[in-house]
């Protein structure tokens, strides 16, 4: 497997979220990176930039103590999916009170 350049994988995980964004208008996007993926630069240069011009895309860039380089451990599942319900309810209680 050879992973793609960092400028192909910002160009094609842009046109993926205004691929999803053009079948789905209304709906709430939640963009976060992997574990096993590295630092996370390249996600934030990918999705930030939409951020902006997209009231209904989320993004969470998890913390690189949490697996890097290696598949997550049951600890690190349980973590990050405590992370994500908290990040989650976040978003509800954030679109309730502006509603």
């Amino acid at each position: 497997f050879r992973r793609p350049s960092e400028q192909a994988f910002i160009e094609a995980y842009q046109k993926l979220v205004k691929y999803i964004r053009s079948h789905y208008p209304d709906a709430h996007i939640f963009c976060t990176n992997t574990t096993m993926s590295g630092p996370g630069e390249q996600w934030k240069k990918a999705v930030v930039p939409l951020l902006a011009s997209d009231s209904k895309l989320h993004f969470r860039l998890f913390d690189p103590g949490q697996g890097f380089g290696a598949h997550p451990h049951a600890a690190e599942h349980r973590a990050m999916a405590l992370g994500n319900e908290k990040w989650l309810g976040l978003v509800e209680w954030i679109e309730e009170e502006l509603s």
